[in-house]
């Protein structure tokens, strides 16, 4: 069994090894993955995956160090075991079952633990070690109710022996209790404050730090045990806390971000909240000396860079000549050109001066190289050598208004009116190379120098490719209408042009080069980061190779890494409308340790020009996520390599597609958010998947070279949530049926280029019968419909002929008098075979022959003791397997056979995925096996196959 995305709820900062090198143990899921931490980098390096909680499908929650030994305590829901590392390479202790949710837990001696229930109980277990390091012999020794029992939500152990050891709990009803199990039953402290359930606790030294549900995060003395301080800077519930040095602490979110504070012996101070933005994080821990390990509950893990001897964001200078700064740019840390608000050129380094020009100028431009810079005003415009330090050229321009002025290197564009001049800076002075012609409400707004000529971008959204003949070619509506922001070309990538949009979005182009004359076509159009909302992408930036993003949401600037999609900063500046610069350089001192990197952001507040070292987050990913909440529906696509293409669904509007391959790591994770609202069904025909959900959304896709490309975007008439969805091939024709939230049932017909549809005809739209799931099957001549719906009625549609709906028979059967919930389907020779699961958990065959006005019911099976979430039906020889998964978290096999209408249960297993929602089933490579793929809160592949002598269908 493989585990992908799986929650990361727990961190242990183990132990250095014999080099030296920090050891770091994961609870991911079911398993303990064991990582090391170089001191002069930011990256986890694996080493070892141990799977201790596989078998039950237990998450783990904590891990502790036993002291003395290696070995470490690790516990989850009602389980408890033992691991050893590293010396031994197996787990070898058996897991221990409580009677009762485990709530915390401590190491007190080399052999001696205790274990806090959730009911307030603390149990002392014994250790007694074998000669063989990796095997131990554990004895229960003493049970101690405390007083009172109450439901416990979280809780620490602090203590190295049982005499002194302290319970300090955190209650649903915002109490924090304070006892020592060793001493007395009875809470010896009590500490109120809280208006909601205790979600974390944090000791340092005499100070205990504790956060609720009511999003605050207040301070308590242990001495006098009264409360210090109480500040409310989160935006969501906190669930994480942990502390880091110098005085400080973080905590996280629901809605992923990271809040940093800093605190004295009696008040907090919030520094800084970072967005990370992959789920809701559950687990933290700070490892020296600037690294921030974090775990979400959809199974991302990452190490984040943090400030801890400075601040994130310094104000380094304020300069503010009278009358005004109106424009500027800055060369360098110590050398700034501006103009202040009266049109006059001055120079800003070790002391002011004014340069002598002959106009008054309002704006000022830099070329990217930043050796020329050009200010201009209504009609006039100057070039400047920033290297000479001198004025090369001081020119008018009577017949209009110049709107704006571009440089590339050595290149200046100038426009006004509904003309463009351009001019190449040759030998000091401007040559004028060509007059451009442009729409006159138009206005370029970027541009950008390539091998075989240049691209300019317009307010109007449209990008022109710009030869020594003139405009060759014209890409119009490259973001709506909306304008072009910046273009960014790399000679390393001299076929790629990256264009930024006021619509929010990051284009990718493909460059062309038909007869000598340029031209491009776009390859993606996506947001600059899924993880983030940056309303107006701005500008690009190139540094240490790689490429950044800065952009605004509301008033804070923005900065995106564009590889990752992650957040390195968020300041507060007033917005995208002021005058900014935001400038890296290696040798100008911002980069002053190996751990530290900074970056310098410019910009005029009230006539003054204010100057900041902003700190960058930097973000490395240890393990991935495919979704940021739970996932809805999962199927899978063929592919013709080794790889197992997984594409699944979730409520954050995120359709993933995920390749794994035969060892079950995650190569490649394709984000697709084209939907509006949550995706709630799935279906797969050949290369096809089509998404649906809110909205009355449906979105086709098409998988092609591990990539998922969207090839049209459809929507029912109505606002309804589509509930669930079949792609179908039939007749020369794609089809898809669509059941809504509002009663409809709707098949369509799409059309030839896949690009909407043709027709469509409503199969149901009775206010009385809502249809939950749905399954098609069809032969060369016939096509079945089935649905079930919540008042337990079998519904079937059969549709004959080469055009739809030539002829239609309805039928119905009702199974059971509640919600049915899943259904599956299959032709066995000429009988409809199909099974139906419910909400109670019983599972019934079908059979339904074509002349049967309500098919039959052969046989059930009340297994499950929760709801049939999904199941499927398949084939093999004479028999009819099912594979059915309930939301009791148990994956189901089960035979039958209609001679003697019975099913039988062959095997289960627990899978390691929490609200289990949806099922897929594939053939591995060599045809063989019939795999499953799980999904909810995380994805569970299980490796398996049906032998045809033995009839038993295996995991491994």
């Amino acid at each position: 069994m493989t585990l992908l995305f799986a929650p990361a709820l727990s961190i242990c900062h183990a132990k250095e090894s014999e080099e030296d090198v920090p050891l770091i143990l994961i609870g991911y899921g079911s398993n303990v993955d064991v990582f090391t931490l170089k001191s002069d980098e930011s990256v986890l390096h694996f080493v070892e995956a141990f799977k201790v909680f596989a078998e039950r499908g237990s998450l783990v929650y904590g891990i502790v160090k036993i002291f003395g030994t290696d070995a470490y305590l690790v516990y989850g829901e009602k389980s408890l075991s033992f691991l050893c590392f590293p010396r031994c390479k197996q787990l070898k202790q058996k897991i221990i079952t409580l009677h009762h949710w485990i709530l915390s837990a401590s190491s007190l001696t080399e052999q001696e633990i205790a274990v806090l229930l959730m009911n307030n109980t603390v149990m002392r277990y014994r250790i007694f070690w074998n000669d063989c390091p990796c095997s131990a012999q554990v004895e229960q020794y003493s049970v101690i109710h405390c007083s009172p029992s109450a439901v416990l939500l979280h809780s620490i152990l602090d203590g190295c022996s049982w005499a002194d050891l302290r319970s300090i709990t955190g209650t649903v009803f915002g109490e924090i209790l304070i006892s020592h199990p060793g001493r007395s039953t009875e809470v010896e402290h009590r500490l109120v404050g809280h208006k909601g359930m205790i979600f974390g606790l944090h000791i340092c030294g005499k100070i205990l730090f504790s956060i609720s549900d009511d999003r605050s995060l207040r301070m308590w003395s242990l001495e006098d045990y009264c409360e210090l301080d109480e500040v409310y800077g989160h935006s969501s519930r906190p669930f994480a806390i942990c502390g880091g040095p110098l005085k400080t602490l973080f905590t996280a979110e629901h809605s992923g971000a990271v809040c940093f504070w800093s605190y004295t012996t009696s008040s907090l101070h919030l520094c800084e909240k970072i967005t990370i933005g992959r789920g809701a994080i559950r687990s933290l821990q700070f490892v020296g000396p600037c690294h921030l390990i974090l775990g979400t509950e959809t199974g991302f893990v990452g190490t984040v860079r943090m400030p801890i001897a400075s601040q994130p964001s310094n104000l380094i200078s304020r300069f503010s000549p009278s009358p005004g700064v109106s424009s500027f740019v800055s060369v360098s840390p110590e050398t700034t050109y501006f103009l202040d608000c009266k049109g006059y050129f001055g120079c800003s380094n070790s002391e002011l001066s004014r340069i002598q020009t002959s106009e008054e100028y309002q704006r000022l431009s830099l070329s990217p190289d930043g050796r020329f810079l050009c200010a201009f005003s209504a009609h006039n415009y100057m070039l400047y050598s920033v290297l000479e330090k001198r004025i090369l050229c001081e020119n008018s321009i009577r017949s209009g208004l110049i709107s704006s002025v571009l440089l590339t290197d050595f290149h200046v564009f100038i426009h006004f009116s509904n003309t463009v001049i351009h001019f190449a800076i040759v030998e000091g002075d401007l040559q004028k190379c060509q007059t451009l012609t442009v729409c006159k409400k138009d206005k370029i707004t970027a541009a950008v120098h390539v091998k075989k000529g240049f691209f300019i971008g317009t307010r109007t959204g449209s990008i022109l490719a710009l030869s020594s003949e003139g405009i060759t070619a014209e890409q119009k509506n490259c973001h709506g209408t909306d304008g072009i922001s910046d273009l960014w070309w790399n000679a390393n990538q001299p076929l790629l042009l990256y264009s930024l949009g006021r619509d929010g979005n990051l284009s990718l182009w493909r460059i062309l080069v038909i007869n000598g004359n340029l031209s491009i076509v776009e390859l993606t159009h996506t947001p600059p980061s899924i993880f983030c909302d940056m309303e107006w992408p701005a500008k690009f930036h190139f540094f240490a190779k790689k490429l950044y993003i800065s952009g605004f949401h509301g008033s804070n600037f923005l900065l995106v890494d564009v590889d990752s999609g992650h957040c390195l900063c968020s300041v507060e500046c007033g917005g995208g409308h002021r005058v900014w610069q935001l400038s890296f350089n290696e040798l100008s001192g911002l980069l002053t340790d190996a751990n530290q990197e900074f970056a310098r952001l410019q910009f005029i507040s009230k006539g003054a020009l204010e100057c900041y070292d902003i700190y960058l987050h930097s973000l490395k990913i240890i393990k991935p996520n495919a979704h940021t909440s739970t996932m809805s529906a999962v199927v899978v696509v063929e592919s013709n390599s080794l790889k197992t293409c997984i594409v699944t669904a979730g409520y954050d509007t995120f359709v993933v597609l995920t390749c794994v391959d035969v060892s079950g790591s995650t190569l490649t994770t394709h984000h697709s958010k084209i939907h509006t609202s949550s995706v709630h069904a799935l279906s797969v025909c050949g290369n096809f998947v089509l998404s649906a959900g809110g909205k009355s959304e449906t979105i086709l896709h098409k998988y092609a070279d591990g990539k998922l490309t969207t090839i049209s975007s459809m929507k029912l008439k109505g606002d309804c949530r589509i509930v669930s969805v079949q792609l179908l091939y039939y007749s020369r024709h794609l089809y898809y049926v669509a059941s809504c939230s509002d009663s409809r049932l709707m098949i369509c017909e799409m059309k030839d280029d896949l690009h909407g549809t043709n027709k469509h005809c409503a199969l149901l739209a009775s206010q009385d019968v809502c249809c939950t799931k749905l399954s098609c099957v069809s032969n060369s001549r016939t096509l079945y419909v089935i649905a079930v719906s919540t008042s337990g009625l079998v519904l079937r549609w059969i549709f004959c002929g080469e055009e739809l709906p030539s002829m239609l028979i309805a039928s119905e059967k009702e199974v059971e008098a509640v919600g049915l919930s899943a259904v599956h389907s299959v032709l066995n020779n000429d009988c409809l075979l199909l099974v139906v699961g419910s909400e109670s958990g019983r599972i019934t065959v079908l059979e339904w022959k074509d002349c049967e006005r309500q098919g039959r019911i052969m046989a059930y099976n009340q297994w499950h003791s929760a709801a049939c979430c999904d199941l499927r039906l398949f084939l093999n020889d004479d028999r009819a397997f099912i594979v059915s998964l309930g939301a009791d978290c148990r994956l189901a096999l089960f035979a039958y056979e209609s001679v003697k209408k019975k099913i039988d249960f062959l095997r289960a297993i627990t899978v390691s995925v929490g609200d289990p929602l949806s099922l897929a089933l594939y053939k591995s490579n060599d045809d063989e096996r019939m795999n499953a793929v799980v999904a909810g809160s995380s994805i569970q592949t299980c490796f398996g196959g049906v032998c045809s002598r033995i009839l038993h269908w295996y995991f491994i």
